[in-house]
């Protein structure tokens, strides 16, 4: 699995021991991660990626996000059955980042906790009987690597630290649940009904509680 996290700093955000030439650009320094693959190791990825977005963004979490988002996802995929090694794409950011790809994308102008944009379409959530069709093997996979293109998520740091003051739990937990309910839109869930928000948070719960990410 590979995942490409980008981590972009934002108007607001903590900014004690930035570089001045940063503070002076409105905390807007973006910084794209080395892309994290099952062969290296945390010590590689850590000193592949020592920029101030992904120092700055993690100490105000306080959680080692990338080691999050791949248990995460590898514990959502194993529990789908994906056959497939699979690739997708985060970026971590502030409200108004996320506000203006909500409202460029959807017409929704607010912010929002995550954003999912799915690569695949799935004919029923889940199943990737769809991926093996010939005709959508340039769409869905990675022409080099092989991979399984699920798509992309985007997450709000002032969110995550709001929800989980308000509901209670770890940010920990918050992000794990965003990182999780994101994961499972990109395999074709979606939360439109009450019975299909059931399953969608159910499949949650399902990852978290096995990875011991509790409240």
């Amino acid at each position: 699995m590979t995942v490409d996290i980008e981590y972009e700093l934002y108007e607001g955000c903590a900014n004690d021991g930035l570089d001045p030439a940063i503070i002076e650009e409105g905390c807007a320094k973006t910084d794209t991660g080395t892309a994290m693959t099952d062969e290296e190791t945390a010590e590689d990825i850590d000193l592949a990626d020592t920029g101030y977005a992904r120092d700055k963004i993690e100490a105000l979490l306080g959680i080692d996000t990338r080691d999050i988002i791949r248990k995460v996802a590898d514990e959502a995929l194993r529990q789908e059955g994906c056959p497939w090694e699979a690739m997708f794409d985060v970026l971590i950011t502030g409200d108004e980042e996320i506000r203006a790809i909500n409202s460029d994308n959807r017409g929704i102008d607010r912010p929002t906790d995550v954003l999912s944009f799915p690569m695949i379409s799935f004919d029923e959530p889940g199943d990737f009987s769809i991926c093996e069709n010939p005709a959508f093997e340039a769409d869905y996979f990675n022409p080099d690597t092989g991979e399984l293109m699920l798509g992309s998520i985007v997450l709000s740091v002032p969110r995550i630290l709001a929800q989980a003051c308000e509901y209670g739990h770890s940010v920990e937990r918050e992000f794990a649940f965003l990182v999780a309910h994101s994961m499972f839109h990109l395999m074709g869930y979606d939360h439109m009904s009450e019975a299909e928000e059931s399953v969608m948070k159910q499949k949650q719960y399902s990852v978290l509680d096995a990875l011991g990410i509790v409240r």
